[in-house]
């Protein structure tokens, strides 16, 4: 985990194998005091990005992907 600036937490993985290189970044906010319009977000507990990069090495190729996810309490 990577401290980070606006209390967020941050994971990092990396893998090399089978001819390329991923890399996946998730951040998880739990601090949601700064939405706009809060008291609409009641039951919204955290918000995750996950980032993946992956390379490989045969083609050259790059690719990118975002996902976004979010936790409420029911």
């Amino acid at each position: 985990m990577i401290p980070s600036k606006d209390k967020s937490k941050i994971y990092i993985t990396e893998e090399v194998g089978s001819g390329r290189v991923e890399k996946r970044t998730c951040t998880v906010m739990d601090d949601l005091s700064h939405l706009l319009n809060p008291t609409k977000w009641n039951s919204l507990q955290s918000i995750a990005k996950i980032e993946s990069e992956r390379f490989i090495k045969s083609t050259g190729k790059h690719r990118n992907q975002l996902g976004l996810y979010n936790k409420f309490t029911l």
